[in-house]
C-alpha cells in the first residue's frame, strides 16, 4: 500500500502546546481545526500567495463544511506534521484535504476536509475565486487535482 501522504506537496510541522490538550492530557477536539488551519496556511504559502494575498483570501473566504476522523490521540509536546491539498476547486468554492501524522511515528491521527467559499463581503454572496489563486491551485496540484 502506497503512502497517502505522496498525493500531498505542503505541509507544515508544529508542537502541540499545553493549551491545545484538555484535561485528559490530549489534544482536545476542536483544536483539530486550529491544525487544519495552520495546513491551509501553509498551503497559502507553498503554492506562491504573497503575504497580502493570504490575508485577503482568508478573509473573503468562509468555511461552509469542515469534518475530522480521529484516529490516535495526540498530547502536549507531540510533534505533528498536516500535510493539506486542495481536491477539488468549482467557480467560488474548493476543497482541502488535511492528514495530521504525528512525526515520530509517522502515525496518521486524524484527516479531514475543509470546504470554503470565496464570498464578497459587501454582499455577502459567493463570488468567483480570483484568477491568479484559481491559476496557482491549478498549477501547484495538476494532474491530481483532475483525478480528485
Amino acid at each position: 500500500m502506497s503512502d497517502p501522504r505522496q498525493a500531498f506537496r505542503a505541509c507544515t510541522t508544529f508542537q502541540v502546546e499545553f493549551a491545545d490538550t484538555d484535561a485528559q492530557g490530549v489534544a482536545y477536539y476542536p483544536n483539530y481545526f486550529r491544525f487544519f488551519d495552520r495546513g491551509r496556511l501553509a498551503y497559502w504559502e507553498a503554492i506562491g500567495l504573497e503575504e497580502e494575498e493570504i490575508r485577503r483570501i482568508e478573509q473573503d473566504t468562509v468555511v461552509v463544511e469542515v469534518w475530522c476522523r480521529y484516529h490516535a490521540p495526540v498530547r502536549f509536546y507531540d510533534r505533528l506534521t498536516i500535510y493539506t491539498r486542495v481536491t477539488r476547486i468549482k467557480r467560488s468554492s474548493f476543497a482541502l484535504r488535511s492528514l495530521l501524522y504525528h512525526e515520530s511515528s509517522a502515525t496518521m491521527v486524524a484527516e479531514g476536509e475543509t470546504v470554503l467559499v470565496n464570498t464578497d463581503r459587501s454582499t455577502e454572496r459567493a463570488t468567483p475565486l480570483p484568477a491568479r489563486i484559481r491559476a496557482l491551485i491549478e498549477a501547484f496540484e495538476g494532474e491530481a487535482l483532475r483525478r480528485g
